[in-house]
């Protein structure tokens, strides 16, 4: 649960996401389900609601996953309002986000899913970046070795704000040499802190 101007009146909206629970135990756990996750419940479906500071709600489910969480809430697109980046998985080679945002009294997706984290081989990030129209750049990074401080394999896709929605407007994949940083592989301050 947070709070964040969604459909930019200037006021806080309360943005919520949770999931259903379907009637399906865990399982797949090597040596049976422990103990203390025997009485929960696997999630089926996740959404995304937001009251508005006025009273009245939207929500929408989130594509293709069961469960997600907040990663960052910010103004970035060319919408009055502010978007939300919502992580949909993540395991040890990386999380990915997709952001929603408000239209026409409704939340719809970006339509893109972002890269950001990973382990030491691969490894991916994100910045927002103010323009007209407001941009977003999403970096990929591949080892080529033969250190991490050798040659990475990078690919730049940048896509450009239209509304709520991204569309890509670019793809270039070069050779770099030195080591990904943090700030190459997480989720840029322009998206959490916003580009307007």
């Amino acid at each position: 649960m947070r709070r964040a101007d969604v459909d930019g009146d200037k006021r806080s909206d309360l943005i919520l996401v949770y999931s259903r629970l379907g009637n399906r135990h865990p399982s797949g756990y090597v040596g049976g389900v422990p103990r203390s996750l025997r009485p929960d419940f696997v999630a089926e479906a996740a959404f995304l609601k937001v009251v508005f500071a006025d009273g009245p709600t939207v929500s929408t489910r989130i594509e293709a996953t069961p469960a997600a969480a907040i990663d960052a809430i910010a103004h970035v697109a060319d919408t009055p309002g502010r978007e939300v980046f919502l992580q949909i998985a993540g395991i040890s080679s990386g999380a990915t986000a997709i952001a929603y945002g408000l239209d026409n009294g409704r939340l719809v997706s970006a339509g893109v899913t972002l890269g950001y984290g990973g382990d030491s081989a691969t490894r991916a990030g994100f910045d927002c970046l103010p323009g007209n129209p407001p941009r977003v750049i999403e970096r990929t990074f591949e080892l080529e070795g033969p250190t991490l401080s050798g040659w990475w394999r990078e690919t730049k896709t940048t896509y450009a704000w239209h509304g709520p929605k991204l569309e890509q407007t670019s793809r270039r994949t070069f050779k770099r040499r030195g080591p990904v940083t943090g700030n190459d592989a997480g989720i840029g301050r322009g998206c959490i802190s916003g580009v307007n």
